[in-house]
């Protein structure tokens, strides 16, 4: 009988999972509104929106994507329309780079559908991340498309693949608020893990990113629900849905957040430090500057700003920097040494009273990358 159950969870058929994933139907009317548009023979914008995992991390192909997988439902369900698609996934990119780069990859489509993935890598317990992803919520609900969001929840094991938490608990008071659907693949899978029916090593190929068979659940889970929408679309009221006025955690301070890149932005003072590739993955969507050993300094100028976010490049080998805001020391010696890993991290967010211009020099004692500069303008 165990066979059977996980012959047929692996395969994404099992219906008791399916519909335990589902962590809240959410309001219906954004998604029968796509899925009506769709059947009237309209085009419609899908963008999934995230990190590794959204990517594609460890599938073996493209098609196996759970992303790629959701897209191709809707082209499988209304054939006679195209179905445009976006893959905004992007390694190790928690939800305060995604409400940075919303802007320019997500919203610049004029989406109808977005998916959001950042429960696995938003630190869990660490409430900085509370904010921004409560305004990234927002903004794509608020944007002229009216698009339907709906949330997707990943997670990690340890190395004994044991549960770790995930960022849900942070998340949740903001998908509760706006009402939207969410999909937690991840809880769903531990009544069959902790029974003995599968093993994690049957849907993930490490302690974070699904296999084959992890990305295809995951995308049956949300395509379950999808078809659930649709078998009851003349039931639902595609105008029943409005933005709350009020925000969960009480700060717009990432409404207007956007990048300033180096293919488009040149810093005020560039003393020993060039344009450079930091992502290690789709690198060229997040460019920024870097130095060499002899170190260097940056410094961006910008005008009528809210708040600014520094960015750092974590990559082996390199230094240490000073990082000041206005010549104010906010961050001395801060590291850019990661183990292994070669990715733009979260370094520091500072909050205006009013809207000001701001000076942020950054001081490398040695071998460093520097991110794009958050910015949210007045």
């Amino acid at each position: 009988m165990n066979n059977d159950i996980k012959q047929a969870l692996l395969q994404g058929e099992y219906l008791p999972f399916l519909e335990s994933a589902i962590l809240n139907n959410g309001n219906q009317a954004r998604i029968a509104k796509v899925l009506k548009k769709a059947q009237n023979g309209e085009d419609i914008t899908i963008v999934t929106l995230g990190g590794s995992i959204t990517s594609g991390a460890w599938a073996t192909c493209e098609e196996n994507r759970y992303a790629t997988r959701i897209s191709n439902w809707f082209k499988e369900k209304f054939p006679n329309i195209t179905v445009n698609f976006q893959n905004a996934g992007i390694s190790a990119t928690p939800s305060i780079i995604g409400v940075h780069r919303v802007a320019e990859q997500v919203l610049s489509y004029d989406p109808d559908f977005v998916t959001v993935d950042f429960e696995a890598n938003d630190t869990a317990n660490d409430e900085k991340f509370k904010m921004p992803y409560e305004n990234l919520i927002r903004r794509i609900l608020m944007h002229k498309t009216n698009p339907a969001v709906l949330s997707v929840v990943f997670g990690s094991v340890s190395k004994e693949h044991k549960r770790n938490e995930n960022a849900l608990s942070l998340h949740l008071p903001t998908i509760k608020h706006y009402d939207i659907p969410a999909i937690d693949y991840f809880g769903a899978l531990w009544e069959y893990i902790d029974s003995g029916v599968i093993a994690w090593s049957d849907v993930a190929a490490d302690t974070v990113h699904p296999n084959d068979n992890g990305h295809l659940m995951s995308a049956s889970c949300i395509t379950n629900y999808l078809n659930s929408v649709l078998e009851n679309l003349d039931n639902i009221d595609t105008e029943n849905y409005s933005v709350p006025n009020d925000f969960v955690f009480g700060n717009d301070a990432f409404m207007n957040a956007n990048f300033l890149k180096a293919d488009k932005y040149t810093p005020a003072l560039l003393e020993n430090f060039e344009i450079d590739n930091l992502h290690a993955d789709k690198g060229d969507r997040i460019m920024g500057w870097s130095c060499d050993e002899k170190g260097g300094t940056i410094v961006f100028a910008v005008k009528n700003v809210n708040n600014v976010s520094i960015f750092i490049q974590k990559t082996p080998g390199n230094s240490v920097a000073d990082i000041y805001i206005n010549n104010e020391l906010i961050l001395s010696d801060e590291s850019g040494e990661a183990p292994s890993d070669k990715v733009v991290r979260f370094c520091h967010s500072e909050f205006l009273k009013s809207s000001q211009d701001v000076v942020v020099k950054i001081v490398a004692k040695g071998k460093y990358g520097v991110g794009p500069l958050g910015v949210s303008f007045a």
